[in-house]
């Protein structure tokens, strides 16, 4: 059958007005979280749990938080983010109730229950897990994130301008003489942070030498080591979120640290617990707190 060209001028005058229904393929980004797994991000993500705190922050200075329908209990920060429903703890956070939420991506550390996220990647959910300890494992964070949301140029941005922020705090304390610190997160018993933990990094990065660095991760102390290796200055976290609000009172409290330079010189400094245990975009902020600690 012929068609004649006006007839044919008719029928694509019609058609344009009509709405073809068209399935568009399904597209996807392969992210390597820090567990070393390949995750399947879908594009575009359009809704987000987070249930981690670090992770919250690197969605809020991405300036996406218009994405997170669900969050742990602990994510605070950015103050908008409070309105977002929380789905519990951590270690309590309710399965079905991220579920229920339809997240294209969901966001932990180790520190939340691996079985409850092995549930949720059974159910076919992209869950991505980031443990970064250093600073330059935090830029590679805000990287990965960057990718899974489509946000490359902004996160490549956001590294750069905390690498300047970074490098003006080193060169502040590149004029003082490095401080003997110890990071002392719980009183009874005594726990400090060692090497290749944040508040390391933080000691490092501010110009500090921790007496702790010959040990590795979240260690427990005695009195009497803790007393020979003589900090200059003790940090503790203070705040809602620090768990012991008694922590300075307790180190006080204590007959073996009666001669410590710390103690003596009145240097128990008191850092706010959020930013300190927090390994994320206030890193910064971490580094110079910590310096006014060390050096103030």
């Amino acid at each position: 059958m012929r068609v004649s060209p006006l007839l044919a001028l008719i029928m694509i005058l019609f058609c344009a007005g009509c709405t073809v229904p068209r399935v568009a393929p399904q597209q996807w980004v392969n992210v390597t979280d820090d567990t070393g797994h390949v995750v399947m991000v879908p594009v575009p993500v359009r809704q987000v749990v987070s249930l981690s705190p670090s992770e919250t922050e690197i969605l809020g200075v991405l300036g996406r938080t218009d994405l997170l329908t669900g969050r742990s209990d602990d994510c605070n920060w950015p103050p908008e983010v409070l309105r977002v429903p929380a789905v519990g703890g951590s270690h309590t956070f309710r399965v079905e109730a991220v579920a229920a939420l339809r997240p294209d991506l969901i966001l932990a550390t180790p520190h939340v229950d691996p079985q409850r996220l092995d549930e949720l990647r059974t159910r076919g959910f992209s869950v991505l897990v980031f443990a970064p300890e250093t600073v330059e494992e935090i830029y590679g964070n805000i990287r990965a994130m960057g990718e899974a949301l489509g946000e490359q140029r902004n996160a490549t941005r956001l590294v750069e301008d905390l690498r300047a922020q970074e490098q003006q705090v080193r060169s502040r304390s590149s004029g003082h003489p490095q401080v003997r610190a110890a990071y002392v997160f719980w009183d009874n018993p005594l726990y400090v942070a060692g090497n290749e933990t944040y508040e390391n990094s933080l000691i490092s990065g501010a110009g500090g030498i921790n007496v702790y660095s010959d040990s590795t991760g979240y260690v427990m102390a005695s009195e009497e080591v803790l007393a020979r290796r003589l900090p200059e200055v003790i940090i503790v976290p203070g705040g809602p979120s620090a768990g012991n609000a008694n922590l300075t009172a307790g180190l006080l409290a204590r007959p073996a640290f009666a001669n410590l330079p710390a103690v003596r010189n009145n240097r128990i400094c008191t850092v706010d617990a959020d930013i300190a245990h927090r390994p994320g975009p206030r890193v910064v902020r971490g580094m110079e707190l910590f310096w006014e600690c060390l050096h103030g």
